[in-house]
């Protein structure tokens, strides 16, 4: 059972008793305490659609059992003040002058001092109802959202990196989202999974999630500008960046070696009437599909542009049964990613044609699927850990100011390399 923010909370002690309890505390500071329950818990809404999940993966390793604060948990220490003033980085900009909001400013606002801001935003004991209210009162009025880093230093909770896919059902997501978890366990982080679908879903999930993580990576469609307003301060690093200019921080894929191998593998083969076969897409043809044919023109040899209505594997079987019908003296087929090139192995089955003796057929990825098809699949393959690595390192260096915004650090290039199998 997921427990939702505040639905642990230690019973507080009253009358006489309360009162003996709280003198003791003060004699002994080693007692246990009662403290916040469930640390941040970001909410999440029953699953009515899996799109609409959030999904919860970290390090394979039980938690301190007291790091949460649990009556009945180990003893929690006390937090020395100067840890809780770290929990001041507001990363909501106010409207006028652009001026970044302080825990100061809410302090002044509500008449409080900023140890009575940290205490009600981290929902800590040793205040009452109505000044909590006030505070979060003024909190709100001036657009204030903690940071998750320094409300971890207060807490001693672990850091959560949000992660952006684009959809689960397609093998290279999970593949990748393993990759990632693996990689910031290594660093003793939580990694938050969010499942988007297009760029007006990924805007719901990702203001519901502004305030739950620490950085966010991943296939992300929205620019810089307004991921900045809609979460303010949080480190981003997308992934497959390349000839995005309002993605600074990325991890770029740089296809054309594997590209040139792929074309030399078939032209090698004999390949004379290639067909590449691409994803839908309203600004023409992808960035594969462009290099693909230029390479393959600069030996002179003609490759058609075939776009497919998606990148799934039922639009690589439609795709390339039309292609057998309307091309058919088409003796390659390259094709946008593994996922369709599964495809396109079974309409060339079903039509008859042999692969690789009639048709070779290479796909985009490498996916581990790719080995379990018959024939195996021939594909440029990605190196899942290093690109996972490369972005993770990137979004923790931004956090911690190790690596600037915007820098030759901040953009790191991952290439796809040809691992030939039996179909190309």
């Amino acid at each position: 059972m997921l427990l939702q923010r505040r639905q642990l909370r230690a019973p507080a002690a009253c009358g006489e008793a309360g009162r003996r309890l709280r003198r003791a505390g003060h004699r002994d500071r080693t007692r246990v305490r009662a403290g916040p329950a469930v640390p941040d818990v970001p909410v999440v809404r029953p699953a009515v659609d899996h799109r609409d999940s959030v999904f919860f993966a970290g390090p394979r390793r039980r938690p301190d059992p007291g790091a949460a604060g649990l009556v009945g948990s180990a003893p929690v220490a006390d937090v020395p003040e100067s840890a809780r003033d770290q929990e001041v980085g507001s990363l909501t900009r106010l409207g006028i002058g652009g001026r970044r909001v302080t825990i100061h400013d809410v302090a002044e606002l509500a008449r409080v001092s900023r140890q009575t801001v940290t205490r009600a935003m981290n929902d800590m004991d040793g205040i009452s109802a109505e000044t909590r209210q006030r505070v979060l009162e003024a909190a709100r009025t001036l657009g204030y959202h903690p940071s998750r880093f320094g409300r971890g230093l207060v807490r001693h909770d672990h850091h959560t990196l949000g992660l952006v896919i684009s959809n689960l059902l397609n093998p290279y997501y999970p593949e990748f989202a393993s990759a990632v978890v693996a990689r910031a366990a290594e660093r003793d982080w939580n990694v938050v999974l969010l499942d988007c679908n297009g760029a007006e879903h990924e805007r719901t999930m990702i203001t519901r999630m502004a305030d739950q993580v620490d950085a966010l990576i991943g296939y992300i469609h929205l620019g810089r500008e307004e991921l900045d307003r809609r979460m303010p301060g949080v480190p981003v690093v997308w992934v497959d960046a390349a000839g995005k200019r309002d993605h600074p921080n990325g991890v770029v894929f740089d296809l054309r070696p594997g590209l040139q191998a792929a074309v030399d593998q078939l032209l090698a083969h004999g390949v004379q009437h290639p067909v590449m076969l691409d994803t839908r897409s309203h600004d023409g043809p992808s960035d594969r599909a462009r290099e693909f044919v230029r390479i393959m023109a600069d030996h002179a040899v003609r490759a058609r542009h075939v776009h497919a209505g998606g990148d799934q594997l039922q639009d690589g079987i439609e795709a390339t049964g039309k292609i057998i019908q309307d091309l058919p003296k088409t003796d390659a087929i390259m094709c946008f990613n593994d996922i369709m090139a599964f495809g396109a192995l079974k309409a060339l089955r079903l039509q008859g044609r042999d692969v690789p003796g009639d048709v070779r057929v290479i796909g985009i990825d490498g996916l581990a699927a790719g080995t379990y098809v018959t024939p195996q699949l021939t594909s440029l393959a990605l190196d899942m850990t290093d690109v996972a690595a490369a972005a993770v390192d990137i979004a923790l260096g931004r956090l911690d100011g190790s690596i600037p915004d915007s820098s030759r650090r901040a953009r790191r290039k991952v290439r796809h390399r040809l691992v030939i199998r039996e179909s190309g």
